[in-house]
């Protein structure tokens, strides 16, 4: 007789953009995080799928896994639903732009069982670009002209309800045609050629023209958001 007691492995692979951190668990708005729960958590993008394998391990692996999962949604509505009986692998994918409490089980074919618990945040929002001028500056009708001397800054903040954090901020500019500085809608037409420049307290434009100033900011999961608009110079 062959004596097997050891349950399976879980093993998750996350494909796609994510960060580890720390996360809060709430239970009917409150804060519990200090009663013993693991809050080590993964934030991660609304692409980005968690591949999930079990297997049984030796010395005496009988095998024949099955798999059980679902979650919870902390401060919203469900949409997704989890498997019964599944046989390893299989994808998990969040629908919501939420805290996810995910939980697997797994057996082998001698009831022997293994549950895996683990804490996702899903970043869904791409981060908000605010840009102003230092002086010289001068508007009017929506037409904006600067200086070689004026310094243009960037604030970029990560936007929606659960936030990744910054992770770059950059720019770069171009001559285009002066019909770009008179009209928003030619001017988002207009697209840079030149490496994005990292973005580092501010900075200026020393040509004379009409520019194209592009910013993009990425976050920590990789969503951008670009930013363009034309001034005079």
């Amino acid at each position: 007789y062959i004596v097997e007691s050891v349950p399976p492995k879980i093993i998750k692979t996350i494909v796609g953009p994510y960060i580890n951190t720390t996360c809060s668990i709430l239970e009917n708005g409150n804060d519990i995080s200090s009663v013993g729960i693991p809050n080590d958590c993964k934030i991660i993008d609304g692409v980005t799928n968690i591949t999930v394998n079990a297997v049984d391990p030796e010395p005496h692996p009988v095998n024949s896994v099955k798999c059980s999962w679902d979650y919870k949604v902390e401060g919203g509505d469900k949409i997704g639903q989890g498997q019964q009986n599944v046989v390893p692998p299989f994808t998990i994918h969040f629908p919501e732009e939420s805290t996810h409490h995910l939980v697997i089980t797994c057996w082998d074919a001698l009831g022997n069982k293994i549950t895996d618990y683990e804490i996702f945040e899903v970043d869904k929002t791409g981060p908000g670009i605010q840009k102003y001028y230092g002086g010289p500056y001068f508007e009017e009708d929506g037409i904006e002209w600067i200086s070689s001397k004026t310094p243009i800054f960037v604030n970029a903040s990560d936007e929606g309800p659960h936030k990744s954090g910054i992770k770059s901020v950059e720019y770069r500019t171009k001559l285009v045609n002066d019909g770009a500085c008179r009209n928003v809608t030619l001017c988002q037409e207009q697209t840079g050629s030149s490496a994005w420049n990292s973005y580092n307290g501010s900075f200026t434009i020393k040509e004379q023209s009409c520019h194209l100033i592009e910013i993009r900011a990425t976050d920590n999961v990789d969503k951008m958001t670009t930013r363009k608009q034309c001034a005079f110079v």
